[in-house]
């Protein structure tokens, strides 16, 4: 908004309008410490202030990238002044990060130890919620095996074998695999 001042002096009091323009997806999967990167606009030239959970504000350019947050919650905030001194509303956007591995999966039945079968069924289970379930049979590719919770292999070859298995969660952190030699 514009307004006119006697003496003919125009004063503008309209505020920029911050925009977030790119953002952490949430649930966010920053395994590795990868970085939460941010980008963000104003209506109006200026500078920003930006901070991240509790922090202090600090002058920032139109991007910020906060290298290693912790797990758990978190919100950036930023807000713009023009070069007149309006001062926008403060804009924010929270996300979660997750990097931590599901539990390991248990096998709770599998050939003996001594077995001279040449077919292998293994019942296992997960102890995470909704996690998807992987399996591999010695040094083979990992498949996805959460359907049904068995997983069998005809016909193996005489000799040492081991079964694995691990899980991951929505983000997609994995577990350590549980094992099962024979």
């Amino acid at each position: 908004e514009e307004v006119t001042q006697g003496g003919g002096v125009t004063v503008d009091k309209t505020v920029p309008v911050v925009t977030i323009d790119s953002r952490p997806a949430n649930p966010s999967n920053l395994t590795n410490y990868s970085p939460a990167i941010f980008t963000f606009s104003s209506t109006k030239a200026g500078t920003f202030e930006c901070k991240l959970d509790a922090e202090d504000y600090t002058a920032c350019a139109t991007s910020i990238n906060y290298a290693a947050p912790t797990n758990g919650g978190h919100t950036f905030y930023v807000r713009a002044t023009d070069t007149i001194g309006n001062i926008s509303a403060v804009v924010s956007a929270s996300w979660v990060i997750d990097i931590v591995k599901p539990e390991v999966p248990t096998i709770t039945s599998g050939p003996a130890v001594s077995s001279t079968s040449p077919d292998a069924t293994f019942i296992y289970r997960s102890n995470t919620d909704a996690a998807l379930l992987f399996c591999s049979m010695d040094s083979g590719d990992y498949e996805d095996c959460t359907l049904g919770l068995t997983a069998s292999y005809p016909a193996l070859p005489n000799g040492s074998h081991t079964f694995r298995v691990f899980a991951r969660d929505a983000v997609g952190n994995n577990s350590d695999p549980a094992t099962w030699a024979w």
